[in-house]
C-alpha cells in the first residue's frame, strides 16, 4: 500500500492511498484503493476517520483539479503546532501508520507585480508577463524550509474566494536562494528553499508569470460561447514545510535525475511510511491574490 499526502492548514485533512509497486517506479501507474479505511490520531485520542472519493470521482477531477487526495477526514482542518498520526487499513495487506507535525507559519507580508516584456518567441506567443515579489520574513534562531507554488483557479462567481478548477501554474524562477525546483515537463511549478542563507532576515522571493499560461483578460482572447468563467485568481502559496519533507523532495529529485543513467549511484527515496510505501507530511500555508474579473 502506498500512501501520499501533504495536508495544509487551508484546507481540510486528505490523503491518496493506492496501489503500486514502488512510490518511485516510472513504469508502473497508481490504483487508487476505494475501501480502505483510516483513522486521523492526536496524542493517542482518535479525531477522525476519513472518507473515500470514488474512482469515477477521481479520473474526472485529478485531471484540472490541484487537488486529486481520494481520502478525506470532513470535520478536521490541520493545525499549525500541531501532530498528526494517521493509520490506514485495507483487506489483504499490512496496516499502514505514519505521522508527521506541522511547522509553524510564515506570513506572505506583501505581493508585488510588475508588467514586463519576454524574450519574443513568435507572433502567436505574447511576449508580455509580470515579474511578481514575495514578501515573507524569516523567524529567527531556528531552521525552517519552505515551499512556493502558485495555483490558478477559476470561478462562475466573480465574487468566490474557493479553489475551483485549480490548476498549479507554470513559472521561472532564477532566485539565488532556490535550492530544489518540482517541475512538470520542462516547466517550474513550485520551488523549495531552507533559510541557511536568510536566518532572521526579511526577503524578497523573485518570480516571472507570462500571460501565456494566465490567458483571459490579460490576453485578447474571445471566450468561448459556452463558457461562463467571469473570474480568475492566482493563489501565490508559502508552504512551511519541515526539514524531512525538504529532504524527501531533494532525494525524488536526486532519483528522476540519476533514472536510468548506469553511470550514477543508486539514489534511495526515503519514505516515512510504516508497513508499506510513500510519505506524509504536513505545512501551514500563507496565501496572496491576484484577482482578475470579467
Amino acid at each position: 500500500m502506498v500512501l501520499n499526502g501533504l495536508i495544509t492548514t487551508d484546507s481540510l485533512f486528505g490523503v491518496t492511498i493506492t496501489q503500486s509497486t514502488l512510490v518511485t517506479d516510472p513504469e508502473h501507474g497508481n490504483e487508487f484503493l476505494q475501501n480502505a479505511s483510516g483513522t486521523i490520531y492526536q496524542n493517542n485520542r482518535t479525531l477522525d476517520t476519513l472518507t473515500n472519493r470514488s474512482d469515477k470521482e477521481m479520473s474526472e477531477r485529478s485531471y484540472y483539479y490541484y487537488n486529486a487526495k481520494n481520502y478525506f477526514a470532513m470535520h478536521i482542518v490541520p493545525e499549525a503546532g500541531k501532530e498528526y498520526e494517521i493509520e490506514i487499513k485495507y483487506p489483504g495487506m499490512k496496516t499502514v501508520y505514519a505521522k508527521t507535525t506541522i511547522p509553524d507559519k510564515v506570513t506572505i507580508e506583501k505581493l508585488d507585480t510588475t508588467r514586463i516584456k519576454l524574450p519574443f518567441v513568435n507572433e502567436y506567443v505574447s511576449d508580455e508577463g509580470f515579474l511578481c515579489q514575495i514578501s515573507f520574513t524569516d523567524p529567527p534562531d531556528e531552521e525552517n524550509y519552505y515551499l512556493i507554488g502558485i495555483i490558478k483557479s477559476r470561478s462562475h462567481d466573480m465574487n468566490s474566494d474557493g479553489i475551483w478548477h485549480g490548476d498549479y501554474m507554470l513559472f521561472t524562477c532564477d532566485d539565488a536562494i532556490v535550492e530544489e525546483e518540482l517541475k512538470s515537463g520542462s516547466g517550474i511549478y513550485s520551488v523549495a528553499f531552507s533559510d541557511k542563507s536568510i536566518n532572521g532576515m526579511a526577503y524578497k522571493l523573485t518570480l516571472s508569470l507570462k500571460f501565456q499560461e494566465i490567458g483571459i483578460p490579460l490576453l485578447p482572447w474571445e471566450p468561448a460561447p459556452y463558457d461562463t468563467i467571469r473570474r480568475t485568481v492566482l493563489h501565490f502559496r508559502l508552504y512551511s514545510i519541515n526539514k524531512e519533507y525538504f529532504t524527501y523532495i531533494q532525494e525524488l529529485n536526486l532519483f528522476y535525475k540519476n533514472y536510468r543513467n548506469p553511470l550514477a549511484e543508486p539514489t534511495q527515496v526515503r519514505s516515512n511510511v510504516a508497513g508499506g510505501y510513500g510519505f506524509f507530511s504536513g505545512a501551514a500555508v500563507s496565501s496572496d491574490s491576484l484577482v482578475f474579473k470579467y
